[in-house]
């Protein structure tokens, strides 16, 4: 478990997830996502 902590992997995971944030707030996305969670 301590060794999935320091590994590189997990941190540009993060960057990654943050992309998409700026795009939802940008276009009207938020709908989609309510769509999906309805699912």
């Amino acid at each position: 478990m301590a060794t999935a902590k320091p590994n590189t992997p997990p941190a540009p995971a993060a960057p990654k997830p943050a992309t998409p944030a700026p795009q939802m707030q940008g276009k009207p996305q938020t709908p989609v996502y309510t769509d999906f969670a309805s699912i």
